[in-house]
């Protein structure tokens, strides 16, 4: 999965990043608290037991190490957010609940045929039936796909299993020729799949 692969880069270039600013923060830190003569000289004062007294305990400063932290927690939570949202797995209707990936309750995108006599619009929603390799899921979408979606064609819908049914918020019709090439093998198979249906139909 070279789209897991880009992820999983992201996430180790984006610990790294803060890894290294953690590091310049801390010696900056250090830096910055030494006291410097008229020069920029560092200047040693450490105190001298000489009997005198006993010498005070430098205080730690923890300003840098609080950003530190929060500079990582910020991070973390962004990465697993764009880890969890970016990965949609593609499933054919019949791989849902079989294929690792294709249950549960993340997002997914399914591919199927809009079984005929199936399409229905009420009250702002559209409902169909996708079907695949005798499989078949109830669809409920939130507004109109619009464009030449239609009964008997391959479509993808993006979404989340919702009990029985698949409640979607994106709807795909055409997809770009690159993503087409990659992936012809699917397109191959939801053709014959839409030929079948039309040949039904008619």
């Amino acid at each position: 999965m070279e789209h897991a692969s880009f992820i999983i880069a992201s996430y180790v270039l984006t610990f790294g990043s803060i890894a290294a600013y953690a590091a310049w923060v801390v010696r900056r830190g250090r830096a910055m608290a030494l006291p410097r003569d008229a020069r920029g000289d560092a200047v040693d004062l450490t105190p001298r037991t000489d009997g005198a007294g006993v010498p005070a305990r430098r205080r730690r400063r923890w300003a840098p190490m609080v950003v530190v932290a929060l500079a990582l927690v910020a991070g973390g939570v962004v990465v697993t957010k764009f880890l969890t949202s970016a990965i949609d797995y593609y499933c054919n209707v019949d791989e849902i609940g079989v294929r690792d990936g294709c249950d549960g309750d993340r997002r997914i995108r399914v591919q199927g045929i809009v079984r005929k006599d199936t399409l229905e619009k009420k009250d702002g929603t559209t409902a169909f039936t996708l079907e695949w390799n005798g499989k078949s899921i109830g669809v409920s979408y939130l507004g109109d796909p619009g464009g030449v979606f239609q009964e008997c064609i391959p479509v993808v819908a993006h979404g989340r299993l919702d009990g029985a049914g698949f409640d979607s918020d994106r709807i795909e019709v055409k997809h770009t020729n690159e993503y087409e090439e990659k992936n012809k093998s699917r397109f191959d198979e939801a053709n014959e799949e839409a030929a079948a249906c039309s040949v039904s139909e008619g």
